[in-house]
């Protein structure tokens, strides 16, 4: 993928925890970065957006179950697919601003941008791109995802954009 000069990486060590490895012991990190335009601070934050890469080895049921929804939970930010939630409750907190099937080789992946929030009473929050791929001959699952709250993303669409539509998975 291509990540805009002046955004700035951040790197991951062991202390730092995985949010799918702390749900299920049935997926590995292989591999993650991020990054984040630049800011003095030196910490992403909300109001500016932040791009996180994974690759996982899955194991298990989870590898035997894997499917295009299951990706999307897997990498989601908010906890299910926003694409297909399971209830009234979840699709009260989403929006689907847009959604299209990847085409990758030999693999199934999918990109959904949708806006998120607490409750079906609060104002939308968080807006994020989210792609997935899965690799069934290696075990492989691919996620890219990229976020920040709705006047961030709206103010950096283009970016954010670019850098979705370069992603691309080779296995």
């Amino acid at each position: 993928m291509k990540v805009p000069r002046e955004w700035q990486d951040y790197t991951f060590d062991e202390t730092d925890p995985d949010r799918l490895e702390q749900i299920t012991s049935q997926a590995t990190v292989v591999w993650r970065t991020a990054a984040a335009p630049y800011d003095d601070s030196g910490t992403p934050g909300q109001d500016r957006p932040l791009m996180y890469m994974a690759v996982y080895e899955l194991s298990g049921e989870l590898n035997q179950q894997m499917s295009a929804s299951l990706a999307r939970v897997a990498g989601s930010p908010i906890g299910f697919d926003p694409v297909l939630p399971q209830d009234e409750t979840q699709s009260d907190r989403v929006e689907v601003l847009a959604y299209a099937p990847l085409d990758f080789e030999d693999m199934s992946g999918t990109r959904a941008v949708f806006r998120s929030r607490d409750d079906a009473m609060s104002d939308w929050t968080n807006v994020y791109s989210l792609s997935t791929a899965y690799d069934s001959s290696a075990f492989r699952l691919y996620v890219l995802q990229i976020g920040c709250n709705v006047e961030c993303f709206e103010s950096n669409e283009t970016a954010i954009s670019t850098v979705a539509n370069s992603w691309l998975v080779k296995p």
